[in-house]
């Protein structure tokens, strides 16, 4: 039927193969192929036996899912019937696209601000055509986004990842957005990049039939780097670590094998357990060499517990404790200190203090610590006080002084291993930075938080707060 639309069930493509063409109807073909006209040419029965590249991109546009064309997509063509070698034909010719319509200022708001962000931004149909494509995924692509549309992703591209494609198909099947995952892909200079990516179902206005996917990912190549740059340094600190770990463990045990043995033969000789040692200076001697050696093993076990808390090997031996009885045996070993300074000693152990579990030792070993080190920075005549109250549901122990006190720099300092002030009267007292840090250690490892409150000239307060899980038995149970 000449100027006539050929029939409803043509299609875009030939399922049944064309019969051959003669050479006048292959010569037509042949032209088709390089024709920039939207034409195609059917054989009496439907079939379409040549088409040019710009009728077959736009029936691939307007085909349903079994590929067939609608009346509405040819009733506009212009129809010629033609007869070669006895045989009738039908050259279809669609009209030139119209041009599109002015986009409204809204659309064109939208568009320019989808292609200002700094994210591949795309929609598909659900053939995985694209419908629209960002400026910023189109220029990775290495084409213009108006080039982009009508086309999938294996057309621009030649493939697609298999990930892609399988969250496409759930989004499709479900309706359900999928959730973030990474890709890495090639763009159009060469360069990988890494993706975080996330595909969401395109509904018809009235939010129902889907109709396509759209997909939004962000370039997360500089955060892969910097995390994998991250990752090395702290398995090169950690190893740094562990290595200083090992190697003060390793020395401090053999410190320690030497340090008994003058401790254990200096405190014969100060006995005098084999006779006299003969002058007197001798006699002074030696106990200078043991309080020394006594004093240097200390610091050793010190140490070791250090390293020990950086390993996590140092267990705790927990059992109920009263820490009224704790506190007030540690203000007993550090009197003698504190009044060769003439420093007042103040306690105070609220009465009927929950037991604590606690491993006695270790937290006696922190108490002593801080008590030490506030009688240390505390000038003759000052005042130190300590003692256990009940705080924040659970139990507190606290340690103050009228000492020299510290700035927020200085307590930084204070609770690095072997950090020390090295200015003004901090500077004259002996130590090695470890017993505060320690004590920090020692009270967080039983489950406590460690609150140091201080000023330059107004002196320190260490509060050890101990929620009531840490309780024997919490109150009110």
């Amino acid at each position: 039927m000449r100027n006539g639309a050929p029939m409803a069930e043509s299609t875009a493509r030939d399922d049944e193969g064309a019969p051959g063409l003669g050479a006048e109807a292959a010569a037509v073909a042949a032209v088709l192929a390089v024709s920039p006209a939207a034409q195609a040419l059917f054989d009496d029965a439907g079939r379409c036996a040549a088409a040019s590249p710009a009728f077959s991109r736009r029936a691939a546009a307007g085909a349903d899912p079994s590929g067939r064309l609608s009346p509405d997509f040819l009733a506009a063509a212009d129809v010629k019937d033609l007869t070669f070698a006895g045989r009738l034909y039908r050259l279809v010719t669609l009209p030139p696209p119209a041009e599109p319509a002015p986009e409204p200022a809204l659309a064109s708001v939208l568009r320019g601000l989808l292609d200002a962000i700094p994210a591949a931004i795309s929609a598909k149909d659900r053939a995985g055509r694209y419908l629209f494509m960002n400026k910023h995924q189109a220029e990775i692509l290495g084409i213009t986004p108006a080039s982009a549309i009508g086309r999938t992703i294996v057309d621009i591209r030649g493939s697609q990842s298999r990930k892609g494609a399988e969250f496409e198909r759930r989004v499709l099947e479900t309706g359900e957005a999928a959730p973030f995952f990474d890709e890495n892909h090639t763009s159009a200079d060469g360069e990988v990049r890494d993706w975080l990516v996330t595909k969401l179902p395109l509904r018809n206005p009235d939010g129902g039939k889907i109709m396509g996917v759209a997909t939004f990912a962000l370039d997360i190549s500089d955060r892969k780097r910097l995390e994998a740059a991250l990752i090395e340094t702290k398995k090169a600190a950690e190893g740094a670590s562990q290595a200083k770990t090992l190697f003060l463990a390793q020395v401090s045990h053999e410190l320690r094998t030497p340090l008994n043995a003058i401790i254990g033969f200096t405190e014969m000789m100060t006995q005098e357990i084999f006779g006299p040692l003969g002058a007197p200076q001798y006699h002074g001697y030696a106990g200078d060499i043991l309080k020394a050696a006594r004093h240097l093993l200390s610091i050793i076990t010190d140490i070791l517990d250090v390293t020990r808390l950086d390993a996590g090997a140092l267990a705790l031996d927990l059992s109920p404790v009263a820490p009224g009885e704790i506190v007030a045996e540690t203000g007993r070993m550090v009197a003698p200190a504190a009044a060769q300074k003439r420093i007042q000693l103040r306690q105070y152990i609220e009465p009927s203090l929950p037991a604590l579990n606690a491993d006695a030792r270790r937290l006696r070993q922190a108490l002593i610590n801080l008590l030490a080190n506030a009688v240390k920075f505390t000038p003759e005549g000052g005042t130190v006080g300590f003692g256990g109250l009940r705080a924040e549901g659970g139990l507190e122990i606290y340690v103050e002084d009228s000492g020299i006190g510290m700035t927020p720099e200085e307590i930084e300092i204070a609770l690095m291993v072997f950090g020390r002030e090295r200015q003004g009267y901090a500077k004259t007292q002996e130590g090695t930075g470890i017993g505060l840090p320690l004590a920090k250690a020692l009270i967080e490892h039983h489950g406590g938080r460690f609150v140091i409150d201080s000023a330059p000239g107004r002196g320190t307060k260490i509060r050890a707060l101990f929620p009531p899980q840490c309780l024997v038995e919490a109150p009110g149970t």
